[in-house]
């Protein structure tokens, strides 16, 4: 038995080199065509290519084959090779595409209309051919060509799967910005979950729009539908998204109220819309905003949660640009303590202690009040351990103004362990290391500005390496370290 197995193993092994070593040759040869095609040497890469594509005409072999035939004018050449194909693959259309352009190649646009219309007319009900046949006149820069095949595969497909993403970037490729936000406004009505991919498409495709021109047509198209369409919510959310997007928080807003009164929403919308204007410094809608909301009353779901922003953004709107009087602070400190009054102290206006801290200890320049407030806060049970390290920072702030500097190091030194990989806890250890630069303990604040150059945070890495620069620059051998402490 012995001897009749090792005959049988020696001959697998045999064949098995052997096709490996055709294999080997083989990618060895396209390896060679292929520097022959970069160096524009198309006769010798044609030559391999032949070979090649008479033994194993695989897709890459053929369309690199064809080029160089097309490159070296080879045309009788070249058709009998996609005709082959063509015979090969009847099922497969993007090969008539192909003779159809290589017609166009040898300077006979009606011979390849007419192949390109022969192969449109031949399409089957199939979106992937359909798809691919589209993709083949695009890639040959058949743009109209590409949009006539989407425009019959949706008759064929009974708009079953309309093309909508397809036709909207040929559009865009043709500059009919008309036609192109249509077909994405159409797959926004038909598929409301997509709008937000849509939105990232509009974006991109308005990114170069210095005038503006094509948000404005944009807008006007939105305003038509929804004056056709009023209970169609996606236009009205599409156009507080455009707003938005140009920073008009006003109009956006204006849309927003309409929606929520159309609707009897609970508000939602409208703090969302709050809390990005105020993201963008634009307190006076984000006020605006979160006054809507509270003047619902206190049974709206969202009533707690506006009452609270308001607050804080009333906050940033007064002090922002240094010019509010006395009595702004003063009005700005009842509004808190009616807050707190109504609402209590809890978890729900955790973030309005913090801000009302904030407010004390640096416009009214009640530090005890403020610390009181914060320690209230940092006590407290419930609240997210991110919250409570924000809160730990701000009371070193404020007791580091209060010039308890060792309690507010303690407080730093704990956030920086607490957070260790977090920008929380860089932030923390940045404050300690500027705590240690201010007292005059230069190489120790240098030790922690050199591993903070390292920050996750690109705000604290550069300013890490700015400071950690200035130490260097003034504690060289002829230095004084005068520049520092001054």
């Amino acid at each position: 038995m012995k001897f009749i197995q090792k005959p049988f193993k020696y001959s697998a092994f045999l064949f098995l080199f052997l096709l490996s070593s055709v294999s080997f040759a083989q990618s060895v040869d396209e390896e060679m065509a292929l520097d022959f095609m970069s160096d524009h040497d198309y006769d010798k890469a044609a030559i391999i290519y032949e070979k090649l594509f008479n033994k194993d005409p695989q897709q890459n072999i053929y369309t690199n084959y064809l080029l160089c035939l097309t490159e070296l004018k080879e045309f009788d050449k070249a058709e009998k090779v996609i005709k082959k194909e063509i015979k090969r693959n009847p099922d497969n259309p993007i090969y008539s595409v192909d003779l159809g352009y290589l017609y166009k190649e040898q300077n006979q646009p009606d011979k390849a209309n007419l192949q390109y219309d022969k192969v449109i007319k031949s399409l089957p009900a199939n979106q992937v051919i359909i798809n691919t046949v589209a993709n083949s006149f695009y890639g040959k820069h058949e743009t109209d060509y590409a949009l006539q095949t989407y425009l019959q595969g949706k008759k064929l497909l009974n708009n079953t799967y309309a093309f909508h993403f397809e036709t909207a970037e040929i559009y865009s490729a043709k500059q009919d910005n008309t036609k192109m936000i249509d077909e994405y406004l159409d797959y926004s009505e038909e598929n409301p979950d997509i709008v937000k991919t849509v939105q990232g498409n509009l974006q991109t495709k308005f990114a170069n729009d210095p005038t503006g021109e094509k948000y404005d047509l944009l807008r006007t198209m939105l305003l038509r539908r929804i004056q056709k369409s009023p209970d169609k919510i996606v236009y009205s959310d599409m156009l507080i998204w455009m707003f938005i997007q140009q920073k008009d928080f006003d109009g956006a807003l204006v849309q927003a109220k309409a929606l929520d009164k159309r609707f009897k929403e609970d508000g939602v919308r409208i703090v969302q819309l709050g809390d990005v204007a105020a993201s963008n410094g634009d307190y006076d809608v984000a006020v605006k905003c979160y006054q809507y909301v509270v003047s619902k009353g206190p049974e709206f779901l969202y009533y707690i949660t506006a009452r609270v922003d308001l607050l804080n953004a009333l906050s940033k709107k007064i002090t922002k640009d240094d010019n509010y009087t006395q009595k702004d602070l003063t009005d700005l400190e009842k509004d808190y303590y009616a807050a707190f009054n109504e609402l209590g102290k809890n978890t729900s206006t955790a973030s309005l202690l913090k801000g009302m801290a904030h407010f004390e200890a640096f416009y009214l320049n009640k530090i005890d009040t403020a610390q009181k407030l914060l320690q209230e806060v940092v006590d407290m049970p419930g609240l997210m351990p991110q919250f409570i390290g924000e809160c730990k920072l701000e009371l070193g702030d404020i007791l580091l103004f209060k010039g308890d500097i060792w309690e507010s190091t303690l407080l730093y030194s704990q956030v920086s362990l607490d957070f260790k990989q977090d920008p929380l806890g860089q932030e923390a250890k940045f404050r300690n290391a500027k705590w240690y630069f201010y007292k005059g303990d230069f190489i120790y604040a240098q030790a922690m500005l050199d591993i903070l150059k390292a920050s996750t945070s690109d705000l604290i890495s550069n300013d890490a390496i700015d400071m950690s620069l200035l130490i260097s620059d003034n504690m060289g051998p002829d230095s004084t370290n005068d520049e520092l402490t001054l």
